[in-house]
């Protein structure tokens, strides 16, 4: 691929370009420069979502770099849109469809970028929108909560499931946990650790938000006992 590129790119100098880049090469040619560029679950991020949705939908179109119109990139949004998933039918949310675009559009600037192109035809295209519709979010009340705890009594995840329910901690931060970040002296309890899944598996120091320490009415795990402190007293399942 690298070869290929190169030999494009003196043709282009010399003004003999044939156009024998194929937009699904240069877009594998891009995500491996990306590799060692970002983060591992970024990078595996770009790879999911070229590797499970991009690529497939454009080599089959067998579309050079230079044919790639406005119209073929809004044409791939519309159908992740309208039946993007692999399993089961029905498509993609807007959210995925913007890390698509993000992809697109990076690759696309380094193709113009080296003047393999002229302009970014993924520039400016609108994404398909749902109907105005007002979205529920649904979270647990106390009572529904107590019953997800009856549910886990005595299983080894109960204390787990209960500090989870308490802190409202995100999924990688409960899965980041780990003894060094409680402090039985000072009853606190850090939440900078996180453990994420793409293609990989990854743990690291780092949080969405800044790392934050629980002090108040703080809950600790014993072994397989909930400790309460300063106060909170939980409900008995």
């Amino acid at each position: 691929m690298n070869d290929l590129l190169v030999q494009q790119s003196v043709k282009i100098q010399q003004g003999t370009n044939d156009n024998d880049i194929f937009f699904s090469d240069y877009l594998m040619h891009w995500l491996e420069k990306k590799k060692n560029k970002v983060e591992l679950t970024t990078y595996d991020g770009y790879r999911m979502q070229i590797e499970k949705h991009i690529l497939p939908y454009f080599e089959k179109r067998k579309l050079k770099l230079s044919e790639i119109k406005p119209f073929h990139i809004g044409e791939f949004y519309e159908f992740e849109f309208e039946s993007g998933k692999r399993i089961g039918e029905g498509g993609l949310s807007t959210r995925t469809i913007k890390l698509q675009r993000f992809v697109i559009k990076a690759c696309l600037d380094e193709a113009v970028f080296y003047e393999f192109i002229n302009r970014n035809p993924a520039t400016n295209i609108p994404l398909p929108k749902k109907d105005t519709k007002v979205q529920k979010v649904t979270f647990l009340d106390a009572e529904s909560a107590n019953k997800v705890l009856r549910l886990f009594k005595g299983h080894p995840l109960q204390p787990l499931i209960y500090v989870t329910l308490y802190y409202g901690l995100r999924r990688s931060e409960v899965l980041g946990l780990k003894w060094s970040a409680i402090d039985f002296k000072n009853n606190t309890i850090e939440i900078s650790h996180t453990v994420v899944q793409n293609l990989s598996i990854v743990a690291k120091d780092k949080t969405k938000t800044k790392p934050r320490t629980n002090t108040e009415n703080s809950v600790f795990v014993r072994g397989s006992q909930v400790v309460s402190h300063r106060g909170f007293e939980p409900r008995t399942p």
